[in-house]
């Protein structure tokens, strides 16, 4: 470990980091949200309701639709996911700036 970084206590307290565990947790529960409520519709549609043995086209009936819905809509989620916490590097880094300018002040 590097004797120059900055404590962990250090970086917990700044405000940057707190902005990072605030905006981490909205996009963790924005991004897991989706494809729950999916799962639970189409629990829903499938326990409920005949409409899934019905056909679109010959040939294709949203049973199947609904099958490629629910193996691509991972994929998005984590492209989305990972886009969006590249830009809470900023915060990190500004947090252990902020820790570091502390910790320096101090000693």
């Amino acid at each position: 470990m590097d004797p120059s970084a900055p404590s962990a206590s250090s970086i917990m307290a700044t405000a940057a980091y707190q902005e990072l565990l605030r905006r981490r947790r909205a996009l963790v529960l924005g991004t897991a949200t989706p494809p729950f409520v999916l799962l639970m519709a189409l629990t829903a549609l499938v326990v409920f309701t005949p409409w899934l043995d019905g056909e679109l086209v010959p040939g294709l009936n949203p049973a199947i639709v609904l099958a490629y819905v629910v193996f691509f809509l991972p994929v998005v989620c984590a492209h989305v996911y990972v886009a969006r916490v590249r830009r809470l590097d900023v915060l990190a880094d500004e947090a252990l700036a902020q820790a570091a300018a502390a910790e320096g002040g101090r000693a």
